[in-house]
């Protein structure tokens, strides 16, 4: 952590300095006080510990604990499905990330948002477990809806999510397909990250 009397205490210790000397250990310190300040993140100067812990995850760490979350509620009530994913990064960050509203225009994509990366719109990626899919859906009515969904795991064949509100109204529920069902269920998407 950085402690500013340490980059300063010869400024402060009484002892004596030659006017030039003096000028250089200000212009040092203040010039090291600005080199850190430049590298925090927004969240990390001033920020809670929850905001530090979070900011200090690896993506991959980030990733895991929202899986994590997710399949700690498979069988719980989650209400809508957007308002679940909310709720579930919201827990599996500590409070830090809250998930941006959709965007009014466009029900399968958020509005802009510091917290999330958007990793591709309208193309079939490799997903990760972690990513987190705003949809729109091909009903068995025939239908579309907007959905929101967690991956839980993925490989080139199939793919596992965790939902709320689609197999089973309000439930969380979990659901394994084929990739090429999965992409083929969905008639437009926006794949997004947590950072």
């Amino acid at each position: 952590m950085f402690r500013l009397h340490t980059f300063c205490a010869p400024l402060f210790s009484g002892g004596s300095m030659h006017h030039h000397s003096h000028r250089r250990a200000v212009f040092f310190s203040w010039a090291l006080l600005i080199g850190y300040l430049a590298v925090q993140s927004p969240r990390s100067f001033g920020a809670s510990p929850s905001e530090r812990w979070h900011d200090d995850l690896s993506q991959q760490g980030r990733n895991e604990r929202i899986v994590t979350e997710a399949n700690s509620q498979v069988g719980d009530y989650g209400g809508q499905c957007k308002v679940f994913v909310q709720e579930v990064v919201w827990r599996a960050s500590r409070g830090v990330v809250w998930l941006p509203q959709n965007d009014p225009d466009i029900a399968w994509r958020w509005k802009s948002s510091s917290d999330v990366r958007r990793i591709a719109t309208d193309a079939c990626i490799r997903l990760k477990p972690g990513y987190i899919l705003q949809a729109q859906v091909r009903l068995s009515s025939g239908g579309l809806s907007p959905h929101t969904m967690i991956i839980t795991e993925a490989t080139n064949s199939r793919v596992t999510v965790v939902e709320s509100n689609y197999t089973i109204p309000n439930r969380v529920t979990r659901r394994t397909v084929s990739i090429n069902t999965f992409w083929n269920s969905l008639v437009h998407v926006t794949v997004y990250e947590i950072r």
